[in-house]
């Protein structure tokens, strides 16, 4: 027995006379001693690989020796598809760590024809079409011959308790249909409730959004908790856990839908120095999975706006060569309606133009924080034909925790109308 353990270990090319070496000690052991076929691993499921373990030897020995019924699994795991044989109806490969590449493990049933006659199999169905298909051959097996069918499961993109049934119709009356089916479980690694996480606008003081994280792992096991501080790609731009709700990540026994979910609440505040405009980047979110650690990162983007906005952003007046004044109007908007500010001046340093600051007789301030619309800004712009300026208009509000700047670039332009043809008002 030892002599074909260290032969079966050993090198290659002397592993097939240690196998010899092994079973031979195993048949004396049950014959002489009376050994049990089921203390030598029967029903495991061992990757077949050189050098062969003892273990492997032992399964895959005396599930053709002794008539046992074991399950055999062949091929690479992480580059192919597995193919793993068994004379069960119902295979339960357990808890799956790690799945082939492409997603598909194939399970071949066998049975033997007991009939008097030669048997063909008729028809097929499956439960889920899009995940599980049957091959067969299509040859009648004589009696005493074994039928064989491979049902593939593909695993990609599902999680927590699996089953891929099929049922298997045979052209005899006197045979039944099989009922074959392919159990297990996969762990569903933590993902985010969202693809992107669209902030909205984003102002000094912040703007806040949640996100929910999903995992799944076996019944009765917990292990999604949050770890560490939230890193954000966008420097200018930074995203801080508020508060979460602990909850525990698990798969309730029908292992058909999670029981609870993680949710995060962020916090996205944008830098004082921060000018206005389109916001994007990433959050690495750490966390404890399973008892390892791992990061989830989730795309998010938004709009910087500060407080204080104005609608248009930037104002274009269009002139014809015939006018000598143009007018236009710019909206203020204040953008924590908690408290709105106490004052708003305008001023504009080019000498042809004239702003001045209409606040609005409807601005009241917000419980919810809203926006308010505080006022409007009109101008008078003096063009000539001969001359277009580009400037900047400056709105200044005064609120309690300071004063809040905000620059508007002001254009002119001249045009040429063509002939029936008139320009009229702005064009923002």
């Amino acid at each position: 027995y030892w002599s074909g353990l260290v032969l079966a270990v050993g090198p290659i090319e002397h592993a097939r006379w240690g196998e010899v070496l092994v079973w031979s000690a195993v048949a004396v052991g049950i014959a002489v001693f009376g050994w049990s076929c089921r203390q030598f691993g029967v029903g495991l499921r061992v990757p077949r690989q050189r050098p062969a373990p003892l273990v492997s030897i032992l399964v895959i020995l005396l599930g053709a020796q002794c008539g046992s019924r074991c399950a055999v699994a062949e091929g690479d795991a992480e580059t192919s598809a597995r193919t793993i044989r068994t004379v069960e109806d119902s295979i339960d490969l357990g808890t799956l760590e790690r799945i082939p590449r492409d997603g598909r493990i194939i399970v071949e049933f066998q049975w033997r024809n007991t009939t008097d006659r030669a048997l063909k199999i008729r028809s097929t169905r499956v439960g889920c079409v899009s995940c599980t298909s049957v091959a067969y051959d299509h040859v009648p097996v004589p009696p005493g011959g074994v039928i064989k069918v491979s049902v593939t499961a593909d695993l990609r993109g599902r999680y927590g308790k699996l089953v891929f049934a099929a049922v298997v119709t045979l052209e005899a009356d006197a045979a039944p249909a099989k009922q074959l089916a392919i159990r297990c479980f996969r762990n569903m690694p933590p993902t985010a409730s969202a693809r992107v996480l669209d902030f909205g606008e984003v102002c000094p003081r912040g703007a806040t959004r949640q996100l929910t994280l999903t995992a799944a792992l076996a019944p009765g096991n917990t292990g999604l908790r949050s770890i560490g501080a939230v890193r954000s790609s966008n420097a200018a731009v930074s995203c801080e856990l508020k508060d979460t709700s602990d909850v525990a990540i698990q798969i309730d026994e029908s292992g058909k839908k999670l029981t609870a979910g993680y949710t995060l609440r962020f916090e996205a505040r944008a830098a004082a120095d921060r000018a206005p405009g389109p916001l994007d980047g990433e959050l690495s979110i750490p966390v404890r999975y399973n008892g390892s650690k791992m990061e989830v990162t989730v795309p998010f983007r938004g709009r910087v706006c500060g407080l204080l906005t104005s609608r248009p952003s930037s104002a274009t007046c269009f002139a014809t060569p015939a006018e000598t004044e143009r007018r236009l109007s710019l909206a203020v908007v204040w953008h924590d309606g908690r408290r709105l500010p106490s004052n708003v001046t305008v001023v504009c340093e080019h000498p042809r133009v004239v702003a001045s600051f209409v606040p609005s007789k409807n601005a009241v301030a917000s419980a919810t924080g809203r926006q308010v619309t505080v006022g409007r800004i009109d101008a008078v712009v003096n063009v000539d034909a001969a001359d277009s300026f580009d400037t900047v208009i400056l709105i200044t509000a005064h609120s309690a925790d300071g004063q809040v700047r905000l620059s508007v670039p002001l254009k002119t332009r001249i045009v040429h109308p063509k002939r029936g043809k008139s320009v009229v008002g702005n064009a923002p």
